[in-house]
């Protein structure tokens, strides 16, 4: 058996002990909640949870592309909105400075370079 297949069945074994915890703490609680309201505690269900969707599904809280979205979202969405055409100044003159940043390190570390192999 691979060292992988064994970890994981360790952790499902260790996982099943926690839960197997939960549920008795569970009851307990429960039980003394029930003897102090004189009612019986309700029976504990098993919940088998469903398999993990695929990483390309969309998580079913979003909406899709074509959704009406609520008048407090699109409010929020209308204040925050910029122009396609702003973004994109913006985007070129932020491209420029990082490029500008760039040069004038390189030319500091060349100028550091050049004076320190010419003193030596």
């Amino acid at each position: 058996m691979s060292e992988r297949l064994a970890e994981l069945r360790r952790q499902r074994a260790l996982v099943q002990e926690h839960l197997a915890w939960l549920n008795s703490e569970i009851l307990s609680v429960e039980n003394r909640i029930g003897a102090e309201d004189t009612k019986v505690a309700p029976s504990v269900k098993i919940v088998r949870l469903a398999p993990p969707r695929p990483p390309a599904a969309a998580p079913p809280d979003v909406a899709p592309a074509g959704a009406a979205v609520g008048p407090l979202a699109a409010a929020i969405y209308e204040e925050y909105k910029v122009p396609p055409e702003t973004l994109r100044t913006d985007l070129r003159k932020g491209c420029l400075l990082y490029f500008a940043g760039a040069l004038i390190v390189l030319a500091l570390g060349l100028a550091v370079l050049f004076f320190a192999l010419r003193r030596g």
